[in-house]
């Protein structure tokens, strides 16, 4: 069997390499920041040629730095984007736009991946940290709390990152409607710190033949510019392309 993902923007085919290119083109932007950070001179250690080693790179200055300390380097960027959300929904009046990308995956039950994706945001072991970090060079922290995720990403592209607070299985926040096909769910309302909901994610699966399908959906407010929400489609499918080939060798490992 073809152990490929088919992974889906609007409907059309997009290839593993398309998205290892935009993972490349996205670590070239966010390792001269972390150096900056680090108070590193971008001379001292130039910028690795291929993907494994900027993948490395990003993973070893993300840790070097902490997450207090992304959290504290960081601030400034996050503060501004936290503003820019608040003007977003308010222009907004509550409409939201879809960003949706799909995936199928081989030889996975929609189960396996449910528990794959439950696990890694829930359970803050090292192994966890370290496959969220690497899974997009946009992730600074993923930190779950209890029933309350704390996500410090770039979205859509941003010059900047945000914080939000993803609780887990709150629907109040979410405008679109569970598909009674999708047995399984990852589902959640964003908020900022101060409460102020800033969007939600409906990510759903099920059985597809011998494998699952995945519908990943996040829900921007709809003044949110339609490039952005392009961007973010192929942030959604780094990050799962990631995540879901880890659901996969579960599988192997378990069979």
């Amino acid at each position: 069997m073809n152990d490929a993902l088919d992974i889906r923007i609007d409907g059309t085919r997009v290839t593993s390499a398309q998205v290892e290119d935009w993972e490349a083109r996205r670590a070239r932007v966010v390792l001269p920041k972390l150096r900056r950070m680090l108070k590193r001179e971008a001379s001292a250690r130039p910028l690795p040629n291929d993907l494994a080693s900027l993948r490395a790179e990003l993973l070893r200055l993300k840790e070097e730095c902490g997450r207090q300390g992304l959290r504290e380097g960081l601030s400034g960027g996050i503060g501004i984007t936290g503003f820019v959300s608040k003007l977003t929904g308010f222009f907004s009046g509550g409409r939201r736009k879809q960003c949706v990308t799909e995936v199928r995956v081989p030889r996975c039950s929609a189960k396996q991946i449910f528990d794959t994706i439950d696990d890694l945001m829930r359970n803050d072991t090292q192994v966890n940290r370290q496959s969220n970090l690497l899974a997009c060079p946009d992730h600074y922290v993923l930190e779950p709390r209890g029933d309350t995720l704390e996500v410090i990403e770039t979205t859509g592209g941003s010059p900047f990152p945000a914080r939000f607070f993803m609780r887990f299985d709150d629907e109040s926040g979410v405008r679109t409607p569970r598909d009674p096909a999708f047995p399984y769910q990852s589902v959640g309302t964003a908020r900022l710190a101060d409460g102020t909901v800033v969007g939600g994610v409906r990510h759903q699966m099920r059985d597809d033949g011998g494998g699952a399908l995945v519908r990943l959906m996040v829900e921007f407010p709809s003044a949110v510019p339609q490039h952005m929400i392009r961007e973010h489609q192929w942030h959604l499918a780094c990050e799962f392309s990631h995540w879901l080939r880890e659901a996969m060798k579960a599988v192997e490992r378990a069979t």
